[in-house]
């Protein structure tokens, strides 16, 4: 059986991030934002074995969110 429904929206959101700083130009920036979402990513596949509670849950939520922010603002920075 695959992840629960939340899990797989949170990965495919965190998937997300991944291909945005995949593209993007190698930096300290691109390496501390990857890293964090492969943290991420690692904590919601573990959720397969031990589902979240729900502070948990509103947590990655909010630092997926982050991400996805931080992100676009370094997309932004690069276009100038």
């Amino acid at each position: 059986m695959g992840p629960p429904k939340i899990a797989s929206f949170v990965l495919d959101s965190i998937d997300i991030v991944l291909q945005s700083l995949a593209v993007l130009e190698e930096s300290p920036e691109v390496t501390e934002l990857r890293g964090r979402a492969i943290d991420c990513r690692t904590k919601v596949l573990q959720w397969t074995m031990r589902p979240p509670t729900t502070e948990e849950r509103e947590k990655m939520m909010q630092t997926v969110l982050g991400l996805h922010i931080a992100v676009a603002k370094l997309k932004a920075l690069r276009r100038r």
